[in-house]
């Protein structure tokens, strides 16, 4: 995956957000898993480091399990967990950041698995 942000970013080295939309440059999305916020820290963290504020990110906390999923992936992400990973974004220094409010996790948000469209 960094060859191709390298590669994206070589391109668009700069994001740039005209009137609300962002017309070039790189979104990084990083989903926030229950129990993984210290990988979750240390991805953002060297992510930052190799791009600074020339890119985006988005700290998702939307993770919805589906039924019978095994321990530690049976949850959705608490909100200790997520205040803990966009805490560490601000003390990192980073200033372009989209973060999503509660109540994000809901089964709208897992696709139907049955190879329509593929």
């Amino acid at each position: 995956a960094l060859l191709a942000l390298d590669e994206m970013y070589r391109q668009k080295p700069f994001a740039e957000i005209r009137e609300g939309l962002m017309t070039k440059g790189i979104i990084i999305r990083i989903l926030l898993l229950p129990h993984h916020v210290a990988e979750a820290k240390l991805i953002l963290s060297k992510l930052y480091k190799r791009y600074g504020d020339g890119v985006y990110f988005s700290l998702m906390n939307q993770y919805t399990p589906s039924e019978n999923l095994p321990y530690p992936i049976n949850r959705t992400v608490t909100r200790e967990e997520y205040d803990s990973l966009v805490d560490y974004a601000l003390k990192l220094g980073i200033k372009n950041a989209f973060v999503q409010e509660g109540g994000t996790a809901k089964e709208s948000f897992i696709p139907e698995f049955d190879n329509e469209g593929v």
